[in-house]
């Protein structure tokens, strides 16, 4: 994949899909598993290159991985791996994570690596859901955000509904 010079910048010539982004605890809150599962995943070597310093740190790819194992622990995998979008070799460009009370279709969040620096963000906007939950947790009505960003508000209910659950985990 060529990579353009904006990313070949910002990135330091890696494909961005392969730059450690993630600590543990924040790749388990997007999948929605425990860290401590997760942990156990890497200590183990169930996931492949992950990058060890003081603390080890997974890429998009680990993160499509984990989403993948998640998936296989679950009664019915096909419906999460389903969730993974790839490109026309066969490589994942982002994937779609499960937002409650939106039903199991539903692809309004997205972690793509090539926006938003891998953060969650609303599919095709580049927003970061962190900053949609962060402004409706200091009082914004979820109408004045979708107006603000140009979303409507299902998508600004999804954003904050993710982060939410996320959140939880903490």
């Amino acid at each position: 994949m060529k990579i353009d010079r904006a990313k070949d910048i910002a990135y330091a010539g890696m494909d961005p899909r392969e730059v450690p982004a993630y600590p543990i605890a924040e790749a388990a809150r997007y999948i929605h598993l425990p860290a401590s599962t997760l942990r156990r995943w890497v200590a183990t070597g169930r996931l492949t290159d992950v990058a060890h310093a003081k603390r080890p740190m997974l890429s998009f790819r680990n993160l499509v991985e984990v989403h993948e194992l998640e998936a296989l622990r679950q009664p019915q995998p096909d419906g999460c791996l389903g969730r993974i979008a790839r490109d026309a070799a066969g490589a994942p460009v982002a994937v779609y994570p499960v937002i409650a009370g939106h039903g199991g279709d539903s692809r309004i969040v997205v972690i793509d690596p090539f926006r938003g620096f891998g953060q969650p963000t609303i599919a095709g906007t580049g927003i970061c859901t962190a900053v949609v939950a962060g402004r409706r947790r200091a009082g914004e009505s979820l109408r004045h955000l979708a107006e603000d960003y140009g979303c409507s508000v299902v998508e600004i209910r999804a954003a904050v509904r993710f982060e939410a659950r996320t959140r939880s985990r903490d």
